[in-house]
């Protein structure tokens, strides 16, 4: 017995067929970066505008791909929002249908490999809360937040990502079942998603953010690894975190601009921490040194900041704190650079093409207006530029490892990365995070007589 092919009733799979290299009119294939029930995201290059972009490429061409194809667009056509990643067009390339947009250097989900400071965190909830604001006021529930969904720039942007699941509010009379069911409303859950539903999944999100745990069923407050939410996150946000991710629809924030106008209240965002005001106590030996170092050497080396373990003077140069090794300091929204570094959370400039902190790949938006900063002074052996900053570790145009760096004022050398270093006053070098062995006194002996 035979069985023989019916051509041209099974839909032809047109996004599992390509490779890297494949061009679709301008756009060259460089790598799949993600996939979904009926679309495959590629990473490609624009060879015309030469600029990356993100493809998703619809895997079959039918009636109900079409349909879900041109609601996607139309959807992403009515938001233009910082926070909200942008469609650049909408089209079909050889029979396919493609939507191009902006591309992320990876998503929130990426990043919470790691365990991320809590600027960074705030940073996050702030910028993803104005881009659901301004869709909520458009009408339009997302109905999909979750860390795969929210793409951050190494220069610290934040932008929200796949509508494809979006809808504009309707009566809650609609069945439709969608997102993800792990950050799924339970008012969702049964087919009557409301734009408090995606305050609920940011809730939710951010309490995994802090404490790398996402809360499960019945979301009965408090979750899970509550205590370490609790040390973690200013107690003025957690009112507004618990209310977010309140299991009862009715004792929730109505939309994303509630909930924003509510945590700008509870927790301002200031660009600068006020000083705390001197108190009358004993200062100890660990301060006074502190203090003698800062006065001493606090404006040649801009030791602006404070360490988030053990408050000490350190400068947003420094990769660790030389009191104490910590290598968590983040200067998310204090930086005196315009932007921050997604990876390391250090500051950078617009028109930089790599993060001189750490290394890692090149940033996608770069400025062609040269940043004009009194604070360069070195050069780059490698690719010879003038605009470097003292203790770069790598140059941000070539991303060419640099020389140890010397300062003036100390006249010390670290013994592993042979930079300079206050050996009598600091515990830790700040520019590798290495111990140092300080040297022991001899003891004096008595003589007899």
């Amino acid at each position: 017995m035979t069985i023989s092919r019916r051509r041209k009733s099974v839909p032809r799979p047109t996004g599992d067929a390509l490779r890297r290299g494949t061009m679709l009119q301008k756009y060259r294939l460089e790598k799949r970066i993600g996939a979904g029930r009926f679309s495959i995201v590629y990473r490609a290059y624009d060879t015309i505008e030469g600029v990356r972009v993100a493809l998703k490429i619809f895997t079959h061409s039918n009636a109900a791909t079409h349909n879900m194809f041109t609601h996607e667009a139309r959807v992403a056509a009515l938001l233009d929002h910082p926070n909200i990643v942008r469609l650049k067009t909408a089209e079909v390339i050889d029979g396919r249908y493609v939507l191009v947009s902006e591309l992320g250097d990876r998503s929130l989900a990426h990043l919470l490999t790691r365990q991320r400071s809590m600027r960074f965190a705030m940073h996050v909830l702030r910028q993803v809360l104005r881009g659901l604001a301004y869709a909520h006021e458009r009408g339009i529930i997302h109905r999909d937040i979750k860390p795969e969904n929210i793409l951050v720039w190494r220069d610290g942007r934040v932008k929200i990502g796949d509508f494809g699941v979006a809808r504009f509010a309707e009566p809650s009379t609609h069945t439709t079942v969608s997102g993800t069911p792990s950050y799924r409303a339970p008012e969702q859950a049964y087919g009557r998603p409301e734009f408090a539903s995606d305050v609920f999944a940011l809730g939710l999100m951010f309490f995994e953010i802090v404490t790398r745990t996402l809360p499960a069923w019945p979301f009965r407050w408090p979750f899970e690894r509550h205590r370490i939410f609790e040390q973690r996150v200013p107690a003025a946000v957690i009112p507004v975190i618990r209310r977010a991710a309140n299991f009862d629809l009715a004792r929730r924030y109505s939309d994303a601009g509630v909930m924003l106008l509510a945590l700008s209240r509870a927790f301002p965002d200031t660009t600068r921490p006020h000083p705390s005001p001197p108190h009358a106590r004993r200062v100890s030996w660990q301060e006074y040194r502190q203090h003698e170092f800062e006065h001493r050497f606090g404006r040649r080396l801009a030791l602006d900041f404070r360490c988030n373990h053990c408050s000490g003077p350190v400068s947003e140069f420094m990769m660790a704190c030389p009191w104490c090794g910590y290598r968590g300091n983040s200067f998310f929204g204090i930086s005196t650079f315009p932007d921050a570094c997604a990876d390391c959370e250090h500051g950078v400039h617009d028109d930089w093409k790599f993060c001189p902190w750490c290394y890692g790949p090149g940033f996608c938006k770069v400025s062609r207006i040269q940043s004009q900063d009194a604070r360069y002074g070195g050069r780059c052996p490698k690719c010879h530029s003038t605009r470097l900053l003292p203790h770069m570790r790598h140059c941000p145009w070539c991303n060419a490892r640099q020389r140890p760096w010397r300062t003036r004022p100390l006249q010390a050398c670290c013994p592993a990365c042979k930079s300079s270093i206050a050996a009598t006053y600091w515990d830790h070098c700040p520019w590798c995070a290495k111990a140092l062995v300080k040297p022991s006194r001899p003891r004096k002996t008595r003589r007899n007589t």
